[in-house]
């Protein structure tokens, strides 16, 4: 009887470790599971440490804004990352108290295919695959109005979506330090 009972637990502790980490061929992802049972995985990661990304497409958009204000009040930015590197950041400036519309300034530009691995590795550094995700909560826990702040990032095995408003204590912590890589790599200020 005690044979058996070591038996299942070796099995359960195999099973434990397993849970932690998958590896596929020529690849490698994490996942971890939170005190209330969520799974989060990250993505797949090449033996060469770099991400898989998709043809053609937006990898990497972050939008920063101070919410549903006037018109003329508006402030922040969106910045999308294509997979090739391209870069389109608008921001929106706030008028100068004349009444008219915010401003939208809009710049293009490329980081290049290299750029982006190292985007999504301070990215991956700073957790942003592990923060509790959009997909978590549904539209009735979205507060009304306020400051907007999400991340989203679309790889080849999957999607990753974080927005502020769901986030308290150390994730909200954790997720403005990954918001600010962001910024930090294309010199922008957070709205207010």
């Amino acid at each position: 009887m005690n044979l058996i009972w070591i038996v299942v637990l070796a099995l359960f502790g195999l099973l434990l470790f397993r849970v932690g980490s998958q590896t596929l061929t020529g690849s490698s992802q994490e996942c971890t599971a939170t005190a209330t049972g969520v799974e989060r995985c990250g993505p797949e990661i090449n033996d060469d440490g770099t991400f898989k990304l998709p043809d053609d497409e937006i990898v990497i958009r972050a939008v920063v804004n101070n919410g549903p204000v006037a018109p003329d009040s508006q402030e922040g930015y969106e910045v999308q990352i294509a997979a090739d590197g391209s870069v389109v950041v608008t921001e929106t400036i706030p008028s100068d108290g004349s009444g008219e519309d915010s401003a939208r300034d809009v710049t293009s530009g490329s980081i290049g295919g290299d750029g982006v691995q190292n985007l999504l590795q301070d990215l991956n550094s700073c957790g942003i695959f592990f923060l509790p995700q959009r997909a978590e909560f549904s539209d009735a826990d979205l507060p009304d109005g306020g400051r907007t702040s999400l991340i989203s990032i679309h790889l080849a095995d999957g999607e990753w979506e974080v927005l502020d408003a769901f986030l308290d204590g150390t994730d909200t912590f954790q997720f403005e330090s990954c918001q600010q890589i962001i910024a930090n790599e294309f010199d922008l200020e957070p709205a207010a």
